[in-house]
């Protein structure tokens, strides 16, 4: 079963404002009348519950995106670790064990400096821990050390761990992405749609402080001077062909 997720931030806090201006909207036969006129029945009303509630939805699917991306970051570090002290121990035993054997270093990828970035390392490894290509001696060597055959697929499995978690770490980031453009797609229709709503709500809610604060909205002096009813109807009017489209 999915557990809740608890989202916060200035987007919750967005989201849980408007939820709060619709459904309190929609629950008051007065509120309802005064907006109608201007488009906010209760289908128009309802369109901003469907993007609010895809707006939470989206907000959840990014925040598991972000989770599992991070918790795939953690895995990497320690296949990571896991694989580097398996090659270190085992280049160590080698170059001790082989320092008089340049044939046998080289073989085993080891001549000249150690390598020091990742990469280096993991194509390093590869070379080190590719058994088919040991000669006799460097068997009898290595087991010596408790480098048996066993011993080596289990180091070899660590980097194949190593591996495979790089992988997942690529797919979580790229699903984090694209539930990150999700959103914000998503919260670019919200906030449109809730700046229209809001716009037209102060104008026809003016004159009952009671109905805006139910809507989350301070009175003000604001009125009709400065929202004239023309270009508030061309407002809702332009929101309704967008609706139909």
């Amino acid at each position: 079963m999915k557990k809740n997720v608890s989202i916060v931030g200035p987007e919750a806090e967005f989201v849980a404002s408007v939820r709060k201006a619709v459904l309190n909207a929609l629950a008051s036969a007065p509120i309802l009348t005064l907006l109608r006129p201007f488009g906010y029945d209760t289908e128009g009303l309802i369109e901003g519950r469907v993007l609010y509630e895809a707006a939470t939805s989206k907000m959840e699917k990014s925040a598991d995106a972000a989770r599992a991306a991070a918790g795939a970051s953690d895995f990497v570090e320690e296949a990571w670790a896991d694989a580097l002290k398996a090659y270190e121990s085992l280049a160590k035993v080698a170059r001790k064990r082989f320092a008089k054997n340049k044939a046998a270093l080289e073989l085993l990828g080891l001549k000249g400096a150690a390598p020091r970035k990742p990469l280096a390392i993991r194509n390093s490894a590869r070379k080190l821990l590719n058994t088919s290509q040991y000669t006799p001696d460097i068997k009898i060597q290595f087991a010596k050390k408790g480098y048996n055959e066993a011993k080596l697929s289990r180091e070899r499995a660590k980097f194949a761990e190593y591996d495979h978690a790089v992988e997942m770490q690529l797919r979580e980031n790229s699903a984090s992405e694209r539930a990150q453009a999700e959103e914000e797609t998503v919260f670019a229709d919200l906030k449109e749609w809730t700046a229209c709503f809001m716009q037209v709500a102060r104008v026809a809610l003016q004159k009952n402080s009671e109905f805006l604060t139910r809507l989350g909205l301070k009175s003000r002096s604001a009125s009709r001077k400065k929202i004239r009813r023309g270009g508030l109807r061309k407002l809702t009017s332009s929101r309704r062909r967008r609706r139909a489209a």
